[in-house]
């Protein structure tokens, strides 16, 4: 199984890590005989899983390929933490030049006023 990062979010993929990890370790907890009764009448498996065990593979060797997808699950998750990382990197960027530019304009009508303030109300009066 190939990770579609484009619609999980990190707590999603996280999720499935975790859910891979439980199976894999009450499978191999287990006999084969209990841990395949197990997997085929008491599991509830989610929708989205798609390493499914052979036919006539050995419920254990199903359980070491459940162990391999734990770890495509923990890349996943590194990955879109790297990204949701580098888009708030991003949003606190343009946050910042939209509060530099608020600030400049605030400073620009404060040195207005002060300039203001120092002609003599005379002269303003007059203009």
């Amino acid at each position: 199984m190939t990770p579609e990062l484009e619609d999980l979010t990190r707590d999603e993929a996280y999720e499935r890590m975790k859910w891979c990890e439980q199976a894999a370790k009450d499978l191999k907890e287990r006999s084969p005989r209990k841990a395949r009764a197990w997997w085929e009448k008491e599991c509830v498996r989610p929708e989205w899983l798609e390493c499914l065990p052979g036919r006539r593979e050995k419920i254990h060797q199903f359980a070491e390929r459940l162990e391999e997808e734990v770890s495509r699950w923990v890349e996943a998750v590194s990955t879109l933490f790297a990204e949701e990382e580098a888009a708030e990197s991003e949003e606190r960027k343009e946050a910042r030049r939209i509060l530099e530019r608020l600030l400049n304009w605030k400073r620009h009508r404060l040195e207005l006023v002060r300039q203001c303030q120092s002609i003599p109300e005379a002269e303003r009066m007059k203009g």
